[in-house]
């Protein structure tokens, strides 16, 4: 006897998202998830730059920065999202990709 495909499809999507990669329970402690490109901490040359590039002030920064990052949802990455640079949690994103206050995020599967 063969399954009702309905149902096949609805079981699958719910296997999928609670099987989806966590991050510290689920989320951030702070900030919001994104993929990173590259992160920087913030005594390298990318770093500082960067900054120039936004007008922050390097010295009051204690986190990394990220370059070229992107919103991350946590069920997106389950449901055949990818990163393919670096997951992480950053306090601040900037229109041009730029993040600042980054630390890595440990997604687990």
């Amino acid at each position: 006897m063969l399954a009702n495909p309905a149902l096949l499809i609805a079981s699958f999507l719910t296997l999928s998202v609670f099987a989806a990669p966590t991050a510290n329970g689920n989320s951030c402690k702070s900030g919001s998830a994104q993929c990173c490109d590259h992160l920087y901490s913030r005594e390298s040359t990318e770093a500082t730059q960067i900054c120039a590039n936004l007008g922050l002030d390097i010295t009051i920064l204690t986190a990394k920065i990220g370059a070229r990052c992107s919103p991350l949802t946590v069920i997106g990455f389950g449901l055949g999202g990818s990163c393919s640079g670096t997951p992480a949690c950053c306090d601040q994103t900037y229109s041009d990709g730029s993040a600042s206050g980054c630390s890595p995020l440990m997604l687990n599967h």
